[in-house]
């Protein structure tokens, strides 16, 4: 016998506001000033609103990088970019989205996500190695986080193998370490300078999290320093 598949909970929207029912069953809908829950949602019903919640952020993510992508192309970056800049879109956003943009369309696969769109687009790796690790991904049911590992490993490791490596804490000594292989991949100092700006300035902001961290405790000892005196 076929098997049948559970159905899936599709959003509805009515006059404005946003439902979410299965099988005649309303999870909850929206209002003008926020959401309200059914009176007989069940821990199962919420947890599929969190499913959808999870998706359409997905989604939402990929239409924005296509959606801006192609109005890049279509009126121009110095339109584009004034655009973005009127309506106060945060850049770690914009930047998400050109990242996910530059990933071509025969890599989406089904299944896949913004996550993996970003894993991918930041990868150092072919365009063909790209295409094979989608295909995998899609076929093996990989998350971005073990997708990631996997590039990384060159061959697919297991879901415990990729969380170890993507939330172990590393020691100040293997900080170093890894900083010193990118300095050389990226050719040292004059490598940096020949970045394009914005992607200096990214490189630049994120470092600054060490430098300032490094700036207290020198502030720190000084004022301790001060005190035994």
């Amino acid at each position: 016998m076929p098997t049948k598949t559970a159905p899936q909970s599709e959003p509805v929207i009515t006059n404005g506001e946003l439902e979410l029912s299965l099988g005649g069953n309303a999870f909850f809908h929206t209002t003008p000033t926020g959401i309200i829950l059914a009176d007989d949602l069940t821990y199962e019903g919420w947890m599929e609103g969190l499913r959808l919640f999870k998706r359409l952020k997905s989604e939402m993510t990929v239409w924005f990088s296509d959606y801006l992508t192609q109005g890049n192309v279509k009126f121009g970056q110095v339109r584009a970019n004034d655009a973005l800049a009127q309506l106060e879109f945060e850049m770690p956003d914009v930047k998400t989205a050109l990242a996910i943009g530059t990933v071509p369309m025969e890599l989406r696969k089904p299944g896949l996500e913004s996550g993996h769109y970003i894993v991918l687009a930041r990868a150092d790796i072919s365009k063909k190695q790209k295409e094979a690790w989608a295909e995998k991904a899609s076929t093996l049911n990989l998350s971005p986080t073990t997708l990631k590992s996997s590039i990384e490993n060159g061959e697919v490791v297991n879901p415990s193998v990729a969380r170890q490596q993507t939330h172990g804490v590393l020691s100040i000594h293997g900080i170093v370490g890894e900083f010193q292989v990118w300095v050389k991949r990226v050719g040292e100092l004059d490598g940096v300078m020949k970045m394009a700006t914005e992607d200096r300035d990214e490189m630049m902001n994120e470092m600054s999290v060490i430098v300032d961290f490094f700036n207290s405790i020198r502030a720190t000892e000084a004022k301790l320093d001060g005190k035994s005196k």
